[in-house]
C-alpha cells in the first residue's frame, strides 16, 4: 500500500510537470496562432493518437503482460515488437499515399504532414516501450525525468522554430520529430544494452498480436470517444470552431492527466493483488476504487467551478467560448479514470476482446450520437456526447470485469 502511495505520488508529480508544460504553451500558441491553425495543430493530435495503437500493435500491454512470465529471452519479445512497429510504419504510409486525396480532405493538411504524423508515430512507440518498462519494473521517476525532458525539447523547440525561423503551427511537428527521435534512439540504446535487443521471432510475432491485436478496437475505440468530436466539429462546423473546443479539451484534460497518473501506478499494484487472490487484497482492491472515485469526482468539480477564472487569466480572449466545454470534458475524463480502475481484471486474466466489444460500440454510438448532438445544440454537443459516452462505456465494463472477477463492492469480504 505504501508504494503504491509513493509511486502514484511521484507519477502524479511528475505527470504535473509534464502536463503543466504544454499548457504553459496554450497561451503561447493561442496568441500566435488563430484560430484554424491551432485547429490544425488540434488535428495533427487527432491523428497521432489514432495511430499510435495500430502502429505499436498496442505492444506495450503485451510486454508488460509478458514480463510476469519471466521469460529469458525478453529482449526479443522487446525486438520482435518493434519490427513489427516497423512493418506497420511502412504499411500505413503506403495505404495513406494511395488514398492520399480522401484523408487530406479529412484531416485538414497535406500528404507530407500524415507522413510526418506517422513517424512521431513510430518513433513514439519505441520511446514508449522503454516507458512501459520503467513502469512495470517500477521505476517512477525515471520514468518522470524521461517524460519531463522530451517535454521540455519539445516545448523549448515548438517556440524556437515559431519565434526565431517564422514557422507557423507546423512548428510543432517539427520539434516533436526533433523530440522523439532523440528520445527513441535513447530508449533503443538503454533497451539494447538491458535486455539485448535481437532475434526477431514468430512466435512471438504471434503472441504479440494475438494480445494487442483485439484490443485496437478497444484503444480505438477509446480514441475515437475522445477525438472523434473534433473531427466531426472540422466536418460540420469548421477548423475555426475546433481549435476553440481544443482549448476547452485541453483544459478538461487536466483531469486526464490526474487519473492517469494513478493508473500507472495502479496497474502494477493490482496485478501484483490479482496474482495473489485473497479476501484481504480483494477488499484492499475495491476500497481504494472507492476512495479513488470520490477524489476524482471532487477533482471534476473543482475544474469546472475555477474553468472561468483559468480561461480569462491563461488563455487569449479570442477563444474565451472555450470555457463551455471545461466541465463536461473533465467528468467525461472522471468517468474514463473509473474505467480504467475497474477494468484491471479484465487485462490481467487476458480478456481483452471484450473490452474492444465493448468500446467499439460504444465509440459507434459517440459518433452518432455526436453528430445528432451538433445538429441539436451546436459544438457543445459534441463534449455531452463524449461525456456521456465514457460513461456508458464505464459502468457496462464495470459489470463485465465483475462477472469475470468477483470483487466485494459491497465491502463486506465477500
Amino acid at each position: 500500500m505504501n508504494k503504491l502511495l509513493s509511486a502514484s505520488l511521484i507519477y502524479t508529480s511528475t505527470n504535473i510537470i509534464n502536463r503543466l508544460l504544454p499548457f504553459l504553451l496554450l497561451p503561447f500558441l493561442t496568441s500566435v496562432l488563430n484560430k484554424h491553425e491551432y485547429g490544425i495543430i488540434s488535428m495533427t493530435e487527432v491523428f497521432i493518437n489514432i495511430m499510435l495503437p495500430i502502429i505499436s500493435l498496442n505492444a506495450f500491454g503485451a510486454i508488460s503482460r509478458k514480463y510476469y512470465d519471466k521469460i529469458n529471452d525478453f529482449g526479443s519479445y522487446i525486438y520482435t515488437s518493434i519490427i513489427l512497429n516497423i512493418f506497420m510504419f511502412i504499411f500505413f504510409s503506403i495505404i495513406f499515399l494511395v488514398f492520399s486525396r480522401l484523408f487530406t480532405k479529412l484531416l485538414g493538411f497535406e500528404l507530407k504532414w500524415i507522413v510526418v504524423c506517422l513517424l512521431i508515430v513510430f518513433l513514439k512507440s519505441i520511446f514508449q516501450t522503454h516507458l512501459t518498462l520503467l513502469q512495470i519494473t517500477n521505476k517512477p521517476m525515471t520514468y518522470g525525468i524521461l517524460q519531463i525532458l522530451n517535454t521540455i525539447i519539445n516545448f523549448a523547440l515548438t517556440i524556437y522554430l515559431i519565434l526565431n525561423l517564422n514557422f507557423r503551427w507546423d512548428g510543432r511537428l517539427i520539434s516533436q520529430i526533433i523530440g522523439f527521435s532523440i528520445f527513441a534512439i535513447f530508449s533503443w540504446y538503454v533497451l539494447n544494452k538491458k535486455y539485448s535487443l535481437r532475434n526477431y521471432q514468430k512466435e512471438y510475432a504471434k503472441d504479440i498480436m494475438s494480445f494487442g491485436v483485439p484490443l485496437i478496437p478497444h484503444s480505438l475505440g477509446g480514441m475515437l470517444i475522445t477525438m472523434s468530436d473534433r473531427i466531426i466539429i472540422t466536418s460540420m462546423v469548421g477548423l475555426a470552431a475546433t481549435g476553440v473546443y481544443a482549448v476547452g479539451t485541453q483544459i478538461g484534460m487536466i483531469i486526464w492527466m490526474v487519473q492517469d497518473a494513478f493508473n500507472k501506478a495502479w496497474i502494477p499494484f493490482l496485478f501484483s493483488k490479482l496474482k495473489n487472490p485473497s479476501k484481504v487484497n480483494n477488499l484492499m482492491i475495491v476500497k481504494i476504487t472507492y476512495i479513488y472515485i470520490i477524489v476524482i469526482l471532487m477533482l471534476t468539480l473543482l475544474l469546472y467551478l475555477s474553468s472561468n477564472m483559468i480561461v480569462d487569466i491563461f488563455i487569449d480572449s479570442k477563444y474565451k467560448d472555450a470555457t463551455q466545454y471545461i466541465g463536461l470534458i473533465g467528468l467525461g475524463y472522471a468517468f474514463n479514470g473509473i474505467y480504467k480502475m475497474v477494468s484491471g481484471p479484465l487485462f490481467y486474466f487476458r480478456k481483452t476482446y471484450i473490452l474492444s466489444y465493448v468500446t467499439a460500440i460504444t465509440a459507434i454510438l459517440n459518433i452518432i450520437l455526436c453528430i445528432l448532438f451538433i445538429k441539436l445544440f451546436g459544438t457543445i454537443g459534441a463534449a455531452i456526447s463524449t461525456c456521456l459516452s465514457f460513461f456508458i462505456g464505464m459502468v457496462v465494463v464495470w459489470y463485465f470485469s465483475n462477472r469475470e472477477y468477483k470483487l466485494p463492492w459491497n465491502l463486506r469480504g465477500e
